[in-house]
């Protein structure tokens, strides 16, 4: 039996890793919440006896594979200089808090998740040894990845790195927010955003819990998008077909979130193709299918 640790548990992508992960027999799967009552709650259907909801106060052992997907999402709430040095702060601390957890079970495999806002903007094709920016976002990944692996790797665990672009799925947040901007056409944008769907992040993740790989991993979808296409696809079936035309800077002046998705990467998912994992979204009417 594989014991394998989730956290984050209460986020948008624990979710459907846990319900693909429990219809393993061979998985045993406990869930890390700092707020397990929440996480009680979140995931009462599931009665399988493989399923654990455990926090930082239970004792557990032999943990093998380690997900760690905690950190409250960047896009949550308005970025300041402040939130982003909390954020940072808060993603370490949990690390070491998790070592000291598992300093014990001294997993195998951990696999870290981290951001493709590491990456400068570029007109080239990004791979995962390339173009690291020095931008506020960018060290906050850097930040988690290298705590990541020069914590664990202390263990002798093997730590991976993968690199997410924004996570695109109904219930996501930020497909919520394109849909209220439903109306407007954006122009004077020809920029290339990395994105993935939650479906292909699920099975991203279960893949290399397969095969065990090492290294960074870019988990972003191969076929790119910009942010016009992206706004056409989540609206695609809408109704009104009524657009009014909107230069894409107006997003920044609204929310300085924006900078998000004014991005300008065309983030290859080179390593994660080259083990052998086949996108399930792979095409803009695929993800216009799969957001509705």
């Amino acid at each position: 039996m594989t014991k394998i640790l989730v956290t984050g548990v209460n986020g948008l992508i624990a979710k459907p890793l846990i319900d693909a992960l429990i219809q393993n027999d061979n998985y045993d799967i406990f869930a890390l919440s700092t707020h397990k009552e929440q996480a009680l709650t979140r995931y009462a259907y599931i009665k399988q006896a493989n399923f654990h909801i455990v926090s930082f106060h239970d004792n557990i052992q032999d943990i093998n594979i380690v997900i760690n997907l905690a950190g409250e999402p960047i896009a949550k709430s308005f970025l300041t200089k402040k939130r982003l040095k909390t954020i940072k702060s808060r993603r370490l601390t949990f690390l070491h808090r998790l070592k000291n957890y598992l300093k014990d079970s001294k997993p195998s495999y951990f696999i870290q998740a981290s951001a493709s806002d590491i990456y400068k903007d570029s007109k080239n094709l990004i791979y995962e040894q390339d173009n690291i920016d020095d931008s506020d976002l960018a060290k906050i990944c850097i930040s988690q990845e290298f705590s990541a692996k020069e914590l664990f790797e202390d263990l002798n665990t093997t730590v991976v790195s993968i690199r997410l672009g924004i996570v695109l799925a109904k219930e996501a947040l930020i497909v919520r927010a394109l849909q209220n901007f439903a109306p407007l056409l954006i122009v004077g944008n020809k920029t290339y955003l990395p994105y993935i769907a939650l479906e292909d992040v699920v099975g991203g993740i279960m893949h290399l819990i397969k095969t065990q790989d090492v290294g960074v991993f870019n988990f972003t979808s191969p076929c790119y998008l910009s942010l016009k296409e992206l706004f056409l696809c989540i609206n695609a079936k809408r109704k009104c077909q009524l657009k009014l035309p909107a230069p894409s800077f107006i997003f920044k002046l609204i929310d300085k979130r924006a900078a998000l998705l004014l991005t300008d990467k065309k983030v290859v998912p080179q390593k994660l193709l080259n083990s052998g994992y086949s996108f399930k979204i792979n095409s803009k009417e695929a993800l216009s299918n799969y957001l509705h």
